[in-house]
């Protein structure tokens, strides 16, 4: 896998830990991709979101192991008659986004990281710091004042919350206080410039395809 500017086209290694490129611009990953063939999961047994690992950058067997909490393979509910939803809620962390926080775990075991730092609302912060927790990755969450008590409340081993106050909109602020980390470069996966977290969410159309036409898709 490696990094490749939007903007200038530069490549960089995906082990350099970068966020954005040295023009500003922002980096998407490539990797060699092979023409997906579903054939084979008529007879596979799996359900979770790793059914469709060919479709996912490319992880380690052991790391997915490793990682899944089995995550994925939520049933689909007609709550109208043209309007589906996915019962997501009933995940690990019960939230949509341990489908994201799993592929960019699982890709921060496999680059060897042992500590990441992520700002959240809530829920992205929960289901990373759940993940990070799984695979031994120390994890600290910055959360806005605002945050709801409960999502405040969550402890898990290796885990450290930090509240600080947020500005007008509930946003964060862009730079985050000191906090004494003894790592010095440590991950910070920001979810609108990572896109581990976003290939997560991708197989998400392909079960929806499969329960409602008994088809994949054709790509």
């Amino acid at each position: 896998m490696r990094y490749r500017c939007s903007t200038c086209n530069r490549v960089y290694p995906i082990r350099e830990g970068r966020y954005l490129c040295d023009c500003g611009g922002l980096l998407r990953i490539e990797y060699e991709k092979e023409a997906l063939d579903f054939t084979h999961l008529v007879h596979t047994r799996e359900q979770s979101l790793w059914r469709y690992a060919k479709a996912l950058p490319p992880i380690s067997a052991e790391t997915i192991r490793q990682t899944s909490m089995g995550e994925g393979g939520t049933p689909l509910i007609q709550l109208e008659r043209h309007l589906w939803g996915k019962a997501d809620y009933i995940m690990p962390t019960l939230s949509f986004k341990d489908r994201g926080a799993a592929v960019l775990v699982a890709v921060m075991r496999d680059l060897g990281v042992k500590q990441c730092i992520v700002d959240s609302s809530g829920n992205a912060g929960i289901a990373l710091a759940a993940y990070c927790a799984r695979t031994g990755i120390a994890c600290e969450v910055f959360v806005p004042s605002t945050t709801s008590t409960q999502k405040k409340s969550l402890r898990l081993r290796r885990i450290k919350l930090w509240c600080i106050a947020s500005k007008a909109g509930g946003k964060l602020p862009l730079k985050l206080p000191s906090i004494g980390s003894d790592v010095l470069t440590p991950f910070m996966p920001v979810m609108s410039t990572t896109h581990y977290f976003g290939r997560g969410l991708k197989p998400t159309s392909m079960k929806f395809l499969n329960n409602v036409t008994k088809s994949y898709p054709n790509y």
